[in-house]
């Protein structure tokens, strides 16, 4: 079975910061990360000129919220 990205990043989190996720947290987790990244992905080709800091942000929120326990 193939392992997305996303899914094998919110694996690995837990072992960088030594916190567990149930596998089904994980797995939410993970399809969250890849809907935002997609997100971006539409946002960028339709707002080319969207400010970088405010992107880095929503980035910096989003992952935080989606890696903590």
């Amino acid at each position: 079975m193939r392992v997305p990205r996303a899914e094998a990043c919110v694996r690995r989190f837990p072992h960088i910061t030594r916190l567990t996720l149930p596998p089904g947290t994980v797995a939410t987790r993970a399809f969250l990360l890849e809907c935002f990244i997609r997100g971006l992905a539409v946002t960028a080709v339709r707002q080319p000129d969207m400010d970088a800091r405010t992107i880095k942000d929503s980035i910096d929120e989003v992952v935080g919220r989606l890696l903590s326990p």
